[in-house]
Order: C-alpha cells, then structure tokens, then sequence
C-alpha cells in the first residue's frame, strides 16, 4: 500500500489484527507520499499499547483527517495518549473513540485538547464508554463551552450514553441554555 500513493480510504474494519498490526497502519499513514484521509480500525481488539503507538505517531500526522477506533479495548490510557497526541496535531478532524473503554482520564484529556485553540477536531464520538462516569462529563461539558465562549470552532458530540437522564438533562440544558 504504501507504493499507492492515491489510496485515501482505507476500511480495516472486524479483522482482528491487534496491536501486530498497528505499526505497521501508522507507517502507511506517516509515509512521505501518504494521501490516506480517512481509516476505520473498527473492532480490531487494538489495546492499550496499540492506542499508544497510535498517539506517538498521530503527533507527526499531517494528512489522516478521520480515526475510527470503535470498539476497540484502547481503555484510558490509550485514549489519554491518544488526545493528548492531538494537542500538537492540526489536522485531525474526526474521531470515534466509541466503546473503547475510556473513562475520567481520558475525558479530562479530551477537555485539555477542546481548550486547545489550535486543535482541528470538529467531531468526536465518545459514546458507550461507562468509565466516564459524570466527572467525566463535567470535564467534556467544561471543554466545549471553552469552544461556545470563544467560537473557535463547531463540535459534534455524542456523550456517554450511560449518564442517568438526570446528569444527561442536566448537562444538555447547561449547554443549550448559557
């Protein structure tokens, strides 16, 4: 693939290729004559370590704009590693991180990179992680009203689906109403 400079998408989704493979993944997208835009590692059982040489090479990305890492075991620390790579990197703009395990920490490094005036992340799928918990929404909250209050940019979010209709009302009717 590499020798294939025009492949913008690539869908490796279910295949179970592990952390054996992930190298290998961030080599083709780091490749002086990548063009790779959007890549789906959906399912793959990507673990921590995984996630983490996922982040070390997210830091030098500049051409791979949408991540999906859908259910795959990153847990928090590879989404902290994860979003604390996107703090120097410009050009990611979408990224699923749904059922990946992730709780408190790495939601307070998704609010650290939503504070981030030079972060170009405009959708992030962060739902069926229970270890959020409410503390983790708070930060996620406090993040994106940083983004209201200085309109830097438009975000789509999608919270953990496992706050209670209280924590999610209330969190949703601070944010609509400010």
């Amino acid at each position: 693939m590499l020798k294939s400079p025009s492949m913008v998408y690539l869908n490796l989704s279910h295949n179970c290729f592990s952390n054996s493979g992930v190298a290998e993944l961030c080599k083709l997208w780091n490749s002086e004559n990548s063009v790779l835009a959007v890549l789906n590692v959906c399912n793959n059982a990507i673990s921590v370590d995984g996630a983490k040489i996922i982040g070390e090479s997210l830091r030098d990305n500049e051409v791979l704009v949408s991540l999906n890492l859908r259910h795959n075991p990153i847990e928090d620390d590879g989404g902290q590693a994860i979003f604390d790579a996107l703090q120097s990197n410009m050009t990611m703009q979408r990224l699923c991180v749904s059922a990946c395990g992730v709780g408190e920490r790495t939601a307070a490094s998704v609010q650290r990179l939503l504070q981030n005036p030079r972060s170009g992340l405009i959708a992030l799928d962060i739902s069926a992680n229970r270890y959020i918990g409410v503390t983790g929404g708070f930060a996620i909250y406090s993040g994106l009203v940083n983004i209201l209050l200085s309109s830097l940019a438009r975000i789509i979010l999608v919270l953990c689906h496992y706050l209670d209709i209280y924590h999610l009302h209330y969190l949703c009717s601070r944010f609509l109403y400010m």
